[in-house]
């Protein structure tokens, strides 16, 4: 029955055993009962590891087909589907379309769209979304910081990432590894070594263990 079968989709989508949530849901459409946002929720959080993730993005689709409101969740669970494969276009896409509809994006879905776009260098977009999250009254976390600072990196732009980790300082952020690393890296790339020195210093004046990648650097 119905009540079964969301126990079923939502204990796959905790478990995050994306074939069978894929199968359940199937097995509802099949049964001509009716999945709920709560399940189609589920189903998304599920899949949106999982290889095929652009199953993801199918059913938030469905979720509109159905007459259903998607909410927050819908959106930022496909937005880290898309995140996943570094599809930063979609999740970008997505943020909007969710903007568009009035539904308020939190602090999560802003750090999987920049998250998404790091590995494509996309700075410039992970500023541009940062400068959207502080007219939004979102607070950056040390996770926005250390994905910006990553993108920065990656484009060349050590100096940015920098800027940013002091931003991250000013803010009263609780500096953490990863954004120390992630400014170690860019400073790195950018042949500036003894930038990447004096912020290992700091982490260790800091009383932080730097870990294999700091190492690495």
């Amino acid at each position: 029955d119905a009540i079964t079968a969301t126990g079923l989709l939502l204990g796959c989508g905790r478990g995050n055993q994306w074939t069978m949530a894929v199968q359940s849901l199937g097995d509802m459409l099949s049964a001509a009962v009716e999945p709920s946002l709560i399940v189609l929720n589920a189903a998304i959080v599920a899949v949106e590891r999982a290889p095929m993730w652009n199953q993801a993005i199918s059913m938030l689709a469905s979720v509109a087909e159905r007459r259903l409101a998607p909410d927050a969740q819908s959106f930022t669970a496909a937005i880290a589907a898309a995140r996943a494969r570094c599809r930063w276009d979609i999740a970008l896409e997505l943020l909007s379309e969710m903007i568009a509809l009035s539904i308020p994006p939190d602090a999560v879905a802003y750090n999987a769209v920049i998250a998404a776009g790091f590995v494509r260098q996309r700075w410039e977009l992970a500023v541009a979304l940062m400068e959207d999250m502080a007219r939004e009254r979102l607070q950056p976390t040390s996770i926005t910081y250390t994905s910006a600072m990553m993108a920065a990196g990656g484009a060349g732009e050590w100096e940015a990432a920098l800027e940013m980790l002091r931003d991250c300082t000013q803010r009263g952020l609780q500096i953490s590894v990863p954004n120390l690393w992630a400014a170690m890296d860019s400073c790195e790339r950018g042949s500036k070594w003894e930038l990447a020195f004096h912020t290992y210093d700091w982490m260790g004046s800091s009383g932080m263990q730097p870990n294999q990648q700091v190492c690495d650097v």
